[in-house]
Parts: C-alpha cells; structure tokens; sequence
C-alpha cells in the first residue's frame, strides 16, 4: 500500500480535490441566482447554492479525522516502541491544554461580553477557546524558537 501511496499519492490528491472543487463550483455557479451580487446579506445568506460545497468539506473532514485515528492505532499496534514519543506529545499537549483551562477566567466586559451574549457563548465555552487560543501561541512560539535554535545549530555544523 505505501509504495502505491509513495508513487500516486500526489496524482490522486490533486484528483480528489480536483473532483470535490468541480462538485463544488458547478452548483455554486449554475444555482446562483440572477443579481447575487446586488443581493442584501440576509438574502445572499438564505441561498442554498454552497450547502453542496459545505457538506463536501464537512465530509472530507470525518473522513481525515476517521482514517488519521486508525492510521495512529495501526501505527502504534504495529510498532509501539516507535510510537511512545508520539503518546507523550500527545499527553504532554492534553496537560498544557487542561492546564491553561483551569487557569482561564471567563471574560466578562466590553465588546467581549456582548460577542459572547451575541453568539451564545457560555463561560466554560469561552474557557476553552482562552486556553485553545493561549496553546495555539505558545505552541507558535515554541516552534519560531525550535526553528531559530535549529538554524544556529546548523551554522556550527
């Protein structure tokens, strides 16, 4: 199976997203109606000519998470030696996330507040996008840092 991957894996990609964006674009463009354009954003909103493109990518997505958790499984079944590092990022992430959860305070003024309210954000909801957020730059930053001690590293080699 990796050999037919490591040979067509790149052809059968761009066909794939080749397919989806023609399934996507041909009812997008003939189920616009006349004036889209010229429409109000309520009217535009109301339109079902993207709900093929839309369930498309919402289908695409279960179908990568479904075949990245059982190429994960396979690949630590198969080699678990291999695999512990992976199970201890993965462990270590879950901690800084938990972590940065418990440490997160629910906003509650200004436009924040109102954003909230207007969206129906609850303040264990906003608790979790706070701690997603703040693991999101630390990971970004951890990772500029990891490139720039790696390109010095490489300057003395």
């Amino acid at each position: 199976m990796y050999k037919i991957f490591s040979k067509y894996g790149l052809i059968l990609a761009f066909v794939i997203g080749l397919v989806f964006t023609l399934i996507f674009l041909i009812p997008a463009l003939s189920g616009l109606p006349s004036g889209f354009s010229e429409l109000g954003n309520d009217e535009q909103v109301a339109t079902t000519a993207f709900d093929v493109g839309l369930k498309a990518t919402g289908g695409l997505l279960i179908a990568t998470i479904v075949i990245t958790i059982l190429a994960s499984l396979l690949s630590l079944a198969k080699n678990p030696k291999g695999a512990i590092k992976g199970v201890i990022g993965i462990a270590v992430l879950l901690v800084v996330v938990f972590v940065l959860y418990s440490t997160s305070t629910a906003e509650a003024s200004g436009r924040v507040q109102a954003a909230m309210q207007e969206f129906n954000v609850s303040a264990s909801m906003s608790k979790w996008i706070s701690a997603f957020l703040k693991s999101s730059f630390i990971l970004a930053g951890a990772a500029i840092v990891l490139m720039i001690l790696g390109e010095i590293r490489n300057l003395f080699q």
